[in-house]
């Protein structure tokens, strides 16, 4: 709906700076840190902003998010370097996410 009303989601910036390649690297550095479909501890995301708020909470629901984050942003590490375990993990279980809900693979 964006894109037909002229608008670039993906290139976006809100009056704080807040965008979709933002919000994907909050979220990267818990998969990152905790693993995805792990639970979030002091000891394994320390290093997130607002690391607190999560901890007791399983990773969960990241994984489509960062697949598509990496073919939109491939130059933000944050978000390429939990590439690999995003998409072992999305493309298994019952709502795998496989190419024909996105496309391809970005490799």
């Amino acid at each position: 709906m964006m894109r037909n009303a002229g608008l670039d989601a993906y290139g976006y910036q809100g009056a704080h700076k807040q965008s979709i390649e933002m919000a994907t690297a909050y979220y990267a550095c818990y998969a990152k840190g905790a693993g995805i479909s792990a639970q979030i501890a002091p000891e394994n995301s320390g290093s997130c902003p607002d690391a607190e708020q999560y901890y007791g909470k399983i990773v969960n629901g990241v994984e489509r998010m960062i697949v598509m984050g990496a073919l939109r942003f491939p130059e933000d590490q944050a978000i390429t370097s939990v590439e690999a375990a995003a998409k072992k993990a999305a493309s298994s279980g019952v709502f795998s996410l496989d190419s024909i809900l996105c496309g391809r693979w970005r490799d």
